[in-house]
């Protein structure tokens, strides 16, 4: 394989290699190869092909340590190469990239490209570094017209289709950029990229079974990624598909169970089926691996309720709340853990602050519903409960149960 990107990388096309797409233990293997290389043998070359991959650590490490110590790897060994080549174009176009993701000023990424053009007006490596650069320092019509003319000299080019549809659905232009995926799926049926943008279109329109199932075949592609996972998940879970979502959510868990996030959703799962103790030991373990994951925290405080420990549940969901203010389910169950431990004042207060955000919010009005029956005020409670039905059509399970709620209060 390491003969092959050398192959391409002397067509002049190597640095084009989608290097994410391969899986992490061939990767693991091909960059010990390359730093063995440029251990014995220091050569400008040496130098790009070992930065070159680094760029997947920076992609796929879930550690900000390893993605930091990658993007200095890559600074230092651009230099290195630009000392020993300084006539050579690809060192300063990797000095470029490792700029952009260090998040270095515009002008200072700019100019070693503009440098290789002044010298190589063609070149293909610096003309998509600059519309990379334009497209994520806010000037997307023009990564979108550089692309587009980059296009036009190798319409086949799949990295460059690529990035040309993320550019085109940041911009809000989603028919454009359907019908660019659509065309690398042409060429290349398999195409990570292509579905990815598809997915990307899905999510925008809130197609969330669509956007689950070109999820689903990017985790065809990487399943050893767990980013590939996440999304996957995520998209199962916008998209309610609860049976698929069990059963992803353990298929990940086999592969990475010390992820935080992972951990997480199972949790949530059983606290949905009201297996509170299996989901309080989950949950926790969540929280022990990622004191910053808040969901986990909210779940975890929501859990306790159900098992009588208001003392440790209710400052739980009050610092999950707190952490993360615009999160409507952590103010939710903030909400519902006040009304289980009798402050219907306060959960009162919480369920009116989400329904000003969202009059159409029927399980809000549900639980207000709930809480003023609690209270002794039927009154407010029958007009709760007739407004949450209204809001929960579909919703059969607690539309049921607002109708019950409904029919009691009218007696």
């Amino acid at each position: 394989m390491l003969s092959d990107l050398l192959q391409q990388l002397d067509d002049g096309q190597g640095w084009l290699i989608p290097w994410w797409t391969k899986p992490p233990q061939e990767w693991d293997a091909i960059e010990e190869q390359l730093r063995e290389n440029w251990n014995e043998r220091p050569t400008p070359l040496a130098a790009c092909l070992l930065s070159m991959v680094q760029f997947r650590r920076i992609k796929y490490s879930q550690s900000a340590q390893n993605k930091n110590d990658a993007i200095v790897e890559i600074s230092a060994l651009s230099k290195r190469a630009q000392v020993m080549a300084p006539d050579e174009d690809l060192p300063l176009i990797i000095g470029a990239l490792g700029k952009l993701l260090s998040g270095a000023d515009g002008a200072e990424i700019r100019l070693p490209l503009h440098q290789v053009l002044e010298r190589s007006p063609g070149s293909l490596m610096a003309r998509y570094v600059l519309a990379v650069e334009g497209n994520l320092n806010g000037r997307q019509d023009e990564a979108i017209a550089m692309l587009a003319a980059l296009l036009r000299e190798y319409p086949d080019n799949l990295l460059l289709n690529g990035y040309y549809s993320s550019a085109l659905i940041e911009a809000g232009q989603l028919e454009d950029a359907r019908r660019v995926a659509d065309q690398m799926l042409e060429i290349d049926p398999g195409n990570h990229d292509a579905y990815d943008s598809l997915r990307a279109i899905s999510e925008l329109k809130a197609d969330w079974e669509p956007a689950a199932d070109y999820a689903g075949k990017m985790l065809e592609i990487q399943p050893n990624v767990i980013s590939s996972h996440e999304r996957y998940i995520q998209d199962l879970q916008n998209a309610g598909m609860d049976d698929s979502l069990t059963k992803a959510v353990n298929t990940a868990l086999r592969f990475f169970d010390d992820s935080s996030y992972l951990l997480g959703v199972k949790g949530s799962l059983l606290l949905t089926v009201g297996e509170f103790e299996r989901a309080e030991s989950v949950l926790r373990k969540a929280l022990e691996l990622n004191q910053g994951n808040y969901q986990a925290m909210s779940l975890l405080g929501s859990c306790l309720m159900h098992l009588g420990n208001a003392e440790e549940g209710l400052p739980l969901l009050s610092k999950a709340a707190e952490a993360v203010p615009d999160d409507y389910n952590s103010r939710f169950r903030l909400a519902i853990g006040y009304g289980m431990s009798g402050d219907l004042a306060m959960a009162v207060e919480i369920l009116n602050q989400l329904i000003e955000e969202d009059p159409t919010d029927g399980l809000s009005y549900f639980n207000l519903a709930n809480a003023y029956h609690l209270a002794g005020n039927d009154q407010a409670a029958l007009k709760y409960a007739r407004l949450a039905a209204t809001f929960l059509k579909d919703d059969p399970a607690n539309l049921v149960d607002a109708q019950k709620l409904i029919k009691e209060l009218e007696k």
